[in-house]
């Protein structure tokens, strides 16, 4: 999730079901689908070159409503690039890529090396289109006060005045952003619904949809909205959103210290040289971490980048280790040693850890979205300085060396007395049979979305499918292995996966 990225970054025992809450009664009433006439009528879309160019790929900007429950009134731009088929005499239709995140800008498809083995056989027979959400990319960009987002605050508070000043920070930095209407507008089902407004205004009959992380819980949100308007969906680290966030603080603190654990079992076998660590990783870690808590570690190399803070952490170095062990994969070890070095010298600079700074650049002013999303998808029912130590004892208590640093804790803690309501809360799947089906993609240890999440999300989605792929780390599709042939194969030729593992 790119949340780990903005923040630096950014089986269950027995423990996690006394940790849990009910799950979400379903007493959520979904939105009703605006009809294809009722949307945008009467809009096309122009593509035309993109700014700066970047042939072939082209680029146009759609209006939309800020506020659907208001059509007519206030706009807003969406922006958007694509590639067409380059074999157009066999195009089979049009895939649109969800991005992770929350928050994050789809055009980096096109723009990001990481991205360069996506749909390899697929862009052949489909155009590929990245919409980037509201807010953030190509589409009009948020404008906050950036001092105040770049402030200091511990996400862990234990005292009275740490709690103050992280509750003060969440309200004066989600009221300094503007446009107010927009972020106060901001969730899951607002994107799918400027998704539906791009498919309306270019004629498309139906989508095809890959989603990452993030993305894929705007993947099911569609279908749930518009079912009928897609022809194949493929989703990979799912997003369980099917459950209260406070039911996952556990199941998440559990698998990133299974992938911390499985990364010292590594370590402690490795030499001096690809591990310096070697044979004591997990006390050197944890000595680490309580050097931080006591004084922060330095990071001259963001002094002299000035993208990042000067300092870190101890809590702010295990918020960034999620980042770390979600790129951990069995079959390239270059992370699992590039994360042995950036410990190991952390002592002399923490810079690989530090948060980064905001700005209100286009790349950066995906922060304030990412922030804007999780409190607008999530319940965060958090109010008092001791329901937040309480949970800080029990996650610790669970994962002594990660201390329960996760996506879902910054849910709980970035979001209280932020000022806009929670618009888009947690709730069971209401979506009708798909055919073909639907493809969901899990690893067997993902730190970041667990392979317990995917289970639950395709039971709630009739005839799907979940492949399962052996191994670490968050999303499978990238690693060009079983999995990627098999999806380039479904968009390409319709052939089915089947629910299994794959190999690594």
């Amino acid at each position: 999730m790119k949340v780990l990225q903005a923040l630096s970054f950014m089986a269950f025992a027995s423990c996690i079901a006394a940790l849990s809450l009910p799950i979400a009664d379903g007493n959520f009433t979904q939105p009703t689908a605006r009809s294809k006439s009722s949307v945008l009528p009467n809009v096309a879309v122009v593509w035309g070159a993109c700014n700066p160019p970047k042939p072939p790929l082209q680029c146009a900007t759609l209006q939309v409503p800020v506020d659907y429950a208001n059509p007519t009134g206030a706009m807003t731009q969406i922006g958007m690039m694509r590639s067409t088929a380059t074999n157009p005499a066999s195009r089979k239709g049009t895939i649109v890529y969800l991005p992770g995140g929350p928050g994050g800008a789809a055009s980096s498809l096109f723009t990001d090396p990481a991205f360069s083995n996506y749909f390899s056989s697929a862009k052949v027979v489909y155009d590929i289109l990245a919409i980037d959400p509201r807010g953030i990319g190509l589409s009009l960009n948020f404008a906050c006060n950036t001092a105040t987002w770049n402030a200091r605050v511990n996400y862990f508070p234990t005292t009275a005045a740490d709690f103050a000043a992280l509750t003060d920070h969440n309200l004066n930095s989600g009221m300094s952003c503007a446009p107010a209407n927009l972020m106060s507008t901001l969730n899951t089902l607002t994107i799918v619904r400027d998704i539906e407004s791009v498919r309306v205004a270019l004629g498309v009959t139906q989508f095809s949809f890959f989603g990452d992380s993030y993305g894929s819980l705007t993947g099911v949100t569609y279908l749930e909205q518009f079912p009928g308007q897609t022809q194949i969906m493929v989703l990979d680290g799912i997003t369980d959103h099917t459950q209260p966030a406070l039911n996952l603080l556990p199941i998440a603190a559990t698998a990133i210290e299974t992938a911390f654990n499985a990364w010292v079992a590594w370590c402690n076998a490795a030499t001096v040289a690809d591990c310096p660590w070697s044979g004591n990783a997990a006390a050197q870690f944890d000595a680490l971490v309580q050097q931080a808590d006591l004084a922060a570690l330095p990071a001259p190399s963001c002094v002299t980048s000035g993208l990042c803070r000067s300092t870190v952490t101890g809590h702010e170095l295990l918020l960034a280790l999620q980042f770390y062990l979600s790129g951990l994969n069995q079959t390239d070890l270059t992370p699992w040693r590039g994360l042995a070095a950036n410990l190991a010298g952390a002592h002399t600079d923490a810079g690989p850890f530090s948060i980064l700074l905001a700005d209100n650049t286009p790349a950066q002013s995906e922060f304030y979205a990412i922030t804007g999303m999780l409190c607008a998808d999530w319940t965060h029912p958090w109010t008092t300085l001791a329901q937040v130590t309480a949970q800080e004892t029990a996650l610790a208590n669970l994962a002594p060396h990660t201390r329960g640093a996760s996506i879902f804790w910054l849910i709980q803690t970035l979001c209280i007395k932020w000022p806009y309501p929670t618009s888009f809360p947690e709730h069971p799947l209401k979506v009708a049979p798909h055919s073909p089906p639907v493809v969901l993609i899990s690893s067997q240890q993902d730190p970041a979305t667990p392979l317990v999440g995917a289970q639950r999300v395709q039971q709630q989605i009739p005839g799907s499918v979940l492949m399962t792929r052996t191994g670490s780390g968050h999303g499978s599709y990238r690693n060009n292995g079983a999995v990627h042939t098999a999806v380039e194969a479904f968009f390409v030729s319709g052939t089915v996966p089947q629910t299994a593992i794959y190999p690594n």
